[in-house]
């Protein structure tokens, strides 16, 4: 067993080593003694605030692996047998256990390419065949001597109706509970954006540091003062980790070494900036709110919902009108149509692109496959109209986001840890409870620098913030930690990157000019996986991370 995150907690009985991994590791291990099971671990899991996943072996001889994840849990389990001596082996980190095999036992299934250049990353699976995940809500019992077996053990769902301020006062009583008394080993850092999921979490932490990361790109130096800005209201001690970005592509490469895949969205670099060069120990991150209470594509839908017929009667005289037909247009058929407004959540490639590459029944079966893994664990309908759209997109975003992977990895690589209050059952079962036609958006009033914003997302988190913290403006214009990509593609220090990290194989031939050129993220995600292919996946070298805890070698 292969342990990268230092917050993990052991335990060894009398016939089982237990690795718990999640956000108060102590509270399942003070109830395991010789006589508990994997299943009343599991039960005890499931009914604790946070999320958790946990790791058991059998250390009498007979060798039988057995894992969960939680339904919520962000902490990933991957596994694999090494080839040399058939060994299993099991890891919280995807590089520890990729490196247990060599070169020639490292086999890129044939639907990576299309995943990679579509979503920009493997959500659900990984780069490697040999290399399997325990999905969500799944557990994995294996020996020496079979084959892996994993089950679904685990789906989500409420059988009751809550209105906003009841779902504010739970999660006012949950983040109390994760983060104001836990009792953390080792300094405590909120990686501080400045937007509303950070600075909320902050609130709740009895701690004055905040730290965040960022290039010198002139783009980028509203992301500074929006973090900043926010850390004078909460009168945190925030660091700034800067670097030039005329290093980018080098951040590039260390991050994808840390992280052992590709990085999916530029802000990685940042992440791992962060980690690497400042001081703590653990990271509180707000990863996986939108995916709960709201993204920028639910704000559009609401609008869409009231304006589309409105919009369908004016010209295209502006993007924004062309935006509210598209989606007014997308939200009238039924929700797992793969052009609808649901099945295109947590997509941001150019799919016209991606589609004359590899044909548009690929295209559809990859977004039907991440339908079919939603649909398993939380309860779907294939209705028409904003709610059955919002709810069912949501929950893809919310399995399929794989972000808070790779920062972890990233953390763990420098042996810190990264907690998101966030994640968890029962945040998620809070957001649940709403009426999907009210969880993720609602009219508001607009501020005088954006006139036009009078919709609001994630409106249940901003008003619990300006309970919290009054002076926070929640209608300011919002940053987004935005790196000037398409400019450092084009002339800037990522504009002779494929010189170095040639074009991965399966761009077609007559695709590679226009995927230089730039274009979309699209040329973001086949970078990311010539450098990943070149410093990971053909690294004969490749080792474990050095505050790796080996158990039972």
């Amino acid at each position: 067993m292969l342990i990268a995150n230092p917050t993990a907690v052991h335990l060894e009985t009398e016939s089982t080593h237990w690795t718990i991994l999640g956000t108060r590791p102590g509270r399942i291990v003070d109830s395991i003694d010789d006589r508990t099971s994997f299943v009343d671990v599991v039960d005890r899991a499931q009914s604790l605030p946070g999320e958790y996943s946990l790791i058991c072996f059998d250390s009498t001889g007979a060798r039988k692996v057995k894992a969960y994840r939680g339904i919520a849990s962000s902490f990933n389990v991957y596994y694999c047998r090494r080839p040399q001596d058939r060994a299993i082996v099991v890891g919280d980190h995807f590089k520890n256990v990729l490196s247990q095999l060599p070169v020639s036992h490292r086999t890129v299934p044939s639907s990576v390419p299309i995943d990679q250049l579509l979503f920009g990353t493997r959500p659900t699976d990984t780069y490697v065949e040999e290399v399997g995940r325990l999905g969500h809500g799944e557990v994995l019992e294996w020996t020496t001597t079979d084959v892996p077996e994993t089950e679904l053990v685990e789906t989500i769902s409420v059988d009751e109706t809550i209105n906003g301020a009841e779902a504010k006062h739970r999660l006012d009583r949950h983040f109390t509970d994760v983060i104001g008394d836990a009792k953390f080993n080792g300094s405590v850092a909120t990686m501080l954006s400045g937007g509303v999921d950070s600075t909320l979490i902050h609130t709740y932490l009895d701690n004055d540091a905040t730290v965040s990361a960022a290039f010198d790109s002139p783009e980028f130096e509203f992301e500074i003062e929006y973090a900043r800005r926010a850390s004078d209201l909460l009168g945190s001690a925030h660091e700034v980790v800067l670097s030039d970005e005329e290093n980018f592509l080098d951040h590039v490469e260390t991050t994808i070494d840390a992280t052992g895949q590709p990085l999916l969205l530029p802000q990685a670099t940042l992440m791992h900036l962060a980690v690497s060069r400042s001081p703590h120990q653990i990271y509180l991150n707000g990863g996986l709110a939108d995916g709960l209470f709201g993204t920028g594509t639910a704000a559009l839908a609401y609008l869409a919902r009231y304006a589309g017929r409105a919009a369908r009667l004016v010209p295209n005289l502006t993007w924004q009108l062309e935006a509210l037909k598209k989606t007014s247009e997308q939200l009238r058929r039924p929700a797992s149509d793969p052009t609808g407004c649901a099945m295109n959540f947590r997509i941001h490639s150019d799919q016209n692109l991606v589609a004359d590459m590899f044909g548009q029944t690929a295209v559809e079966e990859r977004k039907n496959r991440r339908l079919r893994y939603t649909e398993r664990r939380v309860d779907a309908d294939d209705r028409k109209g904003y709610a059955a759209h919002m709810h069912l997109g949501h929950a893809i975003e919310y399995f399929h986001d794989n972000i808070l992977t790779i920062w972890r990895h990233a953390a763990h690589d420098s042996g810190k840890a990264i907690q998101t209050p966030f994640s968890g059952r029962k945040v998620f079962e809070t957001a649940l409870a709403i009426s999907p036609a009210d969880r993720y958006a609602r009219f508001a009033v607009p501020s005088r620098d954006q006139p036009t914003r009078v919709v609001q997302h994630k409106y249940l988190l901003k008003e619990l913030l300006n309970e919290r913290l009054p002076a926070y403006d929640t209608k300011k214009r919002k940053g987004y930690s935005l790196l000037p990509m398409q400019r450092y593609l084009d002339d800037g220090p990522l504009s002779n990157a494929f010189d170095e990290y040639p074009m991965p194989e399966f761009v077609p031939e007559h695709y590679r000019g226009v995927i230089r050129e730039g274009t979309d993220e699209v040329s973001w995600y086949a970078l990311n996986y010539a450098v990943w292919r070149d410093r990971i996946l053909l690294n004969e070298d490749l080792d474990i991370i050095e505050t790796t805890t080996v158990v039972g070698a």
